[in-house]
């Protein structure tokens, strides 16, 4: 324990505790207050012959839940390995696109169902409920 405190003590005088710096006083607002209407969509077809809709151009999903990201990440995950399971036997990329849309439509689908019962939930002004948020 003496060790580690010492050791301690000696990476501290050599690398001194910076400075907290405080964020910017705002002295003005220069432009009018904009809001947009928070929303979910989801593409219909995801795949169309050889084109396949990936990340935003797929489904977009307000910004709430912070999910918009990981659900693209997912897209482009499952997107390569069809690609590579296709690759892999020879045949045309494109052959196994149907299962891509298949499986990214039905995990995208739970997740926005998911997505807009949080924003029913934090949005609404049932008492019951904003006893239970909190």
């Amino acid at each position: 324990v003496l060790d580690t405190i010492h050791y301690g003590l000696a990476m501290a005088s050599h690398y001194p505790i910076p400075k907290t710096i405080a964020p910017p006083k705002i002295c003005e607002v220069v432009s009018p207050k904009y809001s947009f209407p928070l929303s979910c969509f989801q593409s219909h077809q995801y795949v169309k012959g050889r084109v396949a809709l990936v990340g935003d151009a797929a489904h977009t999903v307000h910004p709430m839940a912070g999910q918009g990201l990981n659900l693209g990440l997912g897209d482009v995950q499952s997107l390569v390995t069809i690609l590579e399971k296709a690759n892999k036997a020879g045949m045309d990329l494109s052959t196994f696109l149907n299962e891509y849309a298949t499986e990214r439509r039905r995990n995208v689908t739970i997740s926005l169902g998911g997505i807009h019962a949080l924003q029913r939930i934090f949005g609404s002004q049932d008492l019951a409920l904003l006893h239970a948020k909190t």
